[in-house]
């Protein structure tokens, strides 16, 4: 999936909430709710895979609720318009994260020189323990 449509996608269907912030905003820190959480319940969205709702939910186990609503929150600045982008902003290089693919691992053989200094190394220990020894006379 590209991220152009999946950002579509999540402003479409996140839903906020506002609570008072504990970070910056001066007098206005205990007046106003600038603190701001972004709910994307992507298992009902009909604009996303089974197979990436299931990528979703496994990568990002710890930032979702009962396994359904993807949540992220932010406090960071003064203005709730600011941390509603911020949370935008996050959710969408999680999401993107988690839909990632992985590259495949190439299996590759030890280098010569790689070889010579791990039987290096494990001869030196082996020496190292034949001087532990008691010597008998």
């Amino acid at each position: 999936m590209h991220s152009k449509p999946l950002q579509e996608i999540i402003k479409r269907e996140i839903r906020f909430e506002t609570a008072k912030s504990s970070g910056p905003g001066g007098q206005n820190v205990n007046k106003r709710n600038t603190k701001v959480l972004g709910l994307w319940n992507f298992s009902v969205s009909r604009l996303i895979s089974a197979d990436e709702k299931s990528k979703i939910s496994q990568s990002l186990r710890s930032k979702i609720n009962m396994g359904r609503t993807l949540i992220v929150s932010s406090q960071k600045f003064r203005a709730q318009s600011q941390n509603k982008k911020d949370v935008i902003e996050t959710m969408i290089k999680f999401v993107n994260h988690a839909l990632k693919e992985d590259k495949p691992r190439v299996a590759t053989e030890p280098t010569a020189s790689g070889v010579h200094k791990r039987l290096a190394g494990k001869k030196a220990h082996s020496e190292i323990k034949k001087l532990r020894t008691k010597v008998s006379d």
